[in-house]
C-alpha cells in the first residue's frame, strides 16, 4: 500500500480574505519615490508602454504599511537602447487592521484591492508629469483585474 503525503494548503478562503479585508482601514496614502527620464528626440508619435508594478508589506501591530511602485516605460526604438520615455514612482500606504495578516492574504491582496487604491495616484502622476515634460499628457487606463 502507497501512502502520499498532502501538502497543507495555503490557500485563504474567500470568507476568511473577505473577513480580514473588512478589518482593513486606510489611514494614508502619499509618494515616496519617483523618477523620469526622457529623451525627446526618440520619442515616437505613437507611444507604446509596458507597465509593470511590485507591493511589499510590513506588519507592525496593527499597522500595516504597504509599498507599492509602478514602473511605465515606452518600446525602445530601433538602434536604441533605452526606452525613451521612463516614469517610476513609489507611494507608501498604511493600512489599520484589527486582525494579524496573513502572506496568502496579501497575494491576493496585492493584485486585486491594492490597485483599486493606488493606481489613481499614479494615474494622475503620469499624465501630470507627462504634461510638465511638454509632451501629449499620458492618460492611463482604469485598473481591471483580469
Amino acid at each position: 500500500m502507497v501512502t502520499r503525503k498532502t501538502k497543507k494548503s495555503t490557500k485563504l478562503e474567500p470568507k476568511e480574505y473577505h473577513r480580514i479585508l473588512s478589518s482593513l482601514k486606510l489611514q494614508e496614502i502619499y509618494l515616496i519615490s519617483s523618477s523620469v527620464s526622457l529623451d525627446r528626440e526618440n520619442l515616437q508619435k505613437s507611444l507604446k508602454i509596458s507597465l509593470n508594478n511590485r507591493a511589499t508589506y510590513e506588519q507592525q501591530e496593527d499597522r500595516l504599511k504597504v509599498t507599492h511602485k509602478f514602473f511605465l516605460k515606452t518600446d525602445i526604438p530601433e538602434n536604441q537602447k533605452e526606452a525613451p520615455l521612463k516614469i517610476s514612482a513609489t507611494f507608501r500606504l498604511t493600512f489599520i487592521s484589527k486582525h494579524p495578516l496573513k502572506k496568502e492574504f496579501f497575494e491576493i491582496f496585492k493584485q486585486i484591492n491594492l490597485p483599486l487604491n493606488s493606481w489613481p495616484y499614479f494615474r494622475e502622476f503620469v499624465q501630470s508629469t507627462t504634461q510638465r515634460m511638454n509632451i501629449p499628457p499620458l492618460t492611463l487606463p482604469f485598473f481591471k483585474h483580469v
